[in-house]
């Protein structure tokens, strides 16, 4: 057991960590865990409702709860079981999931806003809508690559550096500059998500109905001459004209509520929480120590358990059932019915 004579004056504030508290929140985010998996099986479209593992809900699943759970649980052992190896074990996953929380953000609108770009809303104007798919791709690589490639790394070099170097030293104000600015990028994703969303809002609300586009099924006349459809065809074409019979405006309210229910809650709690976490940094300590933890928890802790519940309804992912027609531009379609129409016609004259 350690004594107050072998722990730095730094590291002091962990000796007063409440353990109920720290138990607590442990329990709540292990428990989030068969939430997330209920929810990742509940909005899965289709018949077949098992587990995707290629899901960002498995992701978040194990990355984010189970990773969040153990850190609580390494933060109330070391009330009684100090070591800096612990220390560093249970707080570097607890800092780098941060730039996870953008990443969870950045997935779900690439998803939103390719279905609405399906559905014929126009996210960039003026722009066809394969050129409206490469912009939202690029868009979603360039955050995927700084959160991932810039993000990460720094997170976790900033930890290192913080807990083995005592404030002054190069490397610890290093891993304090690594911090904030890892911070900072959070923070400037977060807030390029919620001008994205609020913007694709407006112009779903202006979105004409009459030009929302439809799936288009082609069965082949071979089978039709057979008369028979394999399982996975019928299937498929069976799910699609049920989504198809949506009408417009059911389809519309349902797109807005991908947003307002979705995407700009959880970002406006991944925002406060990152707020939270700036006000609460110590700078001369490890990341992780906030001494005053009765207004740690409710600033910190409780928006991340309203995230993890806001990102898990399984009513907001409701998108995902609406009819998914072909990314392809109707200009192209539309000059190539009028070549034949007009074929048709000059053979007509002649």
């Amino acid at each position: 057991m350690s004594t107050l004579d072998t722990i730095e004056p730094r590291f002091l504030p962990v000796l007063s960590f409440s353990v109920p508290a720290a138990a607590i929140a442990s329990a709540l985010y292990f428990l989030s865990v068969p939430f997330i998996v209920y929810t990742l099986i509940k909005t899965k479209p289709g018949p077949n409702r098992s587990i995707d593992t290629r899901n960002p809900n498995v992701n978040l699943a194990f990355d984010f709860g189970i990773g969040r759970g153990v850190a609580f649980l390494i933060r109330a052992i070391l009330v009684n079981h100090f070591s800096t190896t612990l220390l560093t074990v249970g707080g570097i996953p607890f800092t780098a999931a941060m730039p996870g929380l953008c990443i969870q953000l950045a997935v779900r609108t690439r998803l939103w806003a390719l279905k609405a770009i399906a559905l014929g809303v126009e996210l960039v104007p003026g722009r066809t809508i394969k050129r409206q798919v490469v912009i939202v791709n690029v868009v979603f690589l360039v955050s995927l690559a700084i959160l991932l490639g810039c993000g990460l790394p720094l997170i976790i070099v900033g930890s290192l550096y913080v807990v083995n170097n005592p404030p002054g030293h190069p490397q610890h104000d290093a891993g304090v500059r690594y911090r904030l600015i890892t911070e900072a990028i959070c923070v400037v994703s977060v807030l390029c998500t919620l001008v994205v969303a609020w913007t694709s809002l407006q112009r779903v609300k202006r979105f004409d109905v009459a030009r929302l586009r439809r799936p288009v099924h082609v069965v082949t006349k071979s089978n039709e001459s057979n008369g028979s459809v394999d399982k996975d065809t019928s299937s498929t074409l069976e799910a699609a004209t049920s989504s198809a019979q949506i009408p417009p405006f059911e389809t519309v309210r349902v797109l807005m509520e991908g947003l307002t229910r979705l995407i700009i809650p959880c970002s406006l709690l991944v925002l406060a929480r990152l707020i939270a976490g700036l006000c609460f940094l110590p700078l001369d300590t490890f990341i992780g120590i906030y001494p005053n933890e009765a207004v740690w928890y409710p600033f910190v802790v409780i928006p991340e358990l309203l995230f993890l519940i806001t990102l898990n309804l399984p009513r907001s992912y409701a998108f995902l059932n609406l009819p998914w027609p072909p990314l392809e531009d109707d200009v192209v379609e539309t000059g190539k019915e009028n070549g034949v129409v007009g074929g048709v016609d000059a053979d007509r004259s002649s």
